[in-house]
């Protein structure tokens, strides 16, 4: 049972990476727009992520959503997002949702929503590497599918596509700066 009284958090099952600025961009926009500060569960109903869910909002679901959006900001999640993006011509709104089914399709055992899921012991670690695959594989229940599947059919609307402009043009311009920092010239694309 959840504590009425408690904070909702909306942190990721894996910890943000702070070198990595699309994790650390696109989550903390999030947690930004998600939920006014301070929002206790009794309170949920007003958040966006209750909006945005078909499903019952538990601490669970807000972990999962959360470490989707933190997915999304790794170099493979960005790719996600562009081919999703390319889709929007031919597929509309629906965009996000069919790169996500063709994305979670299993490969080598394994479903994308798997490694999204994931605690950092479930993954493997070679020579302090991240890692390059799981060494267990986490619980994924059916509600955890519907929160992915809310959040892709989001992504493809209006206020999901402006959240997803911002975080890149976030992402780009910290990246662009980061590069002066080092005397390296930024590609201009």
């Amino acid at each position: 049972m959840t504590d009425h009284i408690q904070v909702i958090s909306h942190e990721p099952l894996c910890p943000v990476r702070v070198d990595v600025v699309g994790e650390v961009v696109m989550v903390s926009k999030w947690r930004v727009i998600v939920v006014p500060e301070g929002l206790t569960w009794e309170e949920s109903h007003r958040s966006l992520l209750s909006r945005i869910l078909t499903c019952e909002m538990t601490p669970r679901a807000v972990q999962v959503a959360a470490s989707t959006i933190r997915w999304t900001g790794t170099n493979c999640g960005r790719a996600f997002l562009h081919e999703a993006k390319e889709l929007m011509a031919s597929a509309g709104e629906n965009a996000y949702l069919f790169a996500w089914a063709k994305a979670n399709k299993r490969e080598s055992g394994k479903r994308l929503i798997e490694h999204i899921v994931a605690r950092p012991s479930d993954f493997s670690r070679m020579s302090g590497f991240p890692a390059l695959g799981l060494k267990s594989t986490p619980q994924v229940s059916s509600a955890d599918h519907e929160v992915i599947d809310c959040l892709m059919a989001w992504f493809g609307c209006e206020a999901g596509q402006l959240f997803l402009e911002d975080c890149e043009r976030e992402v780009r311009a910290r990246l662009k700066s980061k590069l002066k920092i080092r005397g390296v010239t930024p590609n201009p694309a």
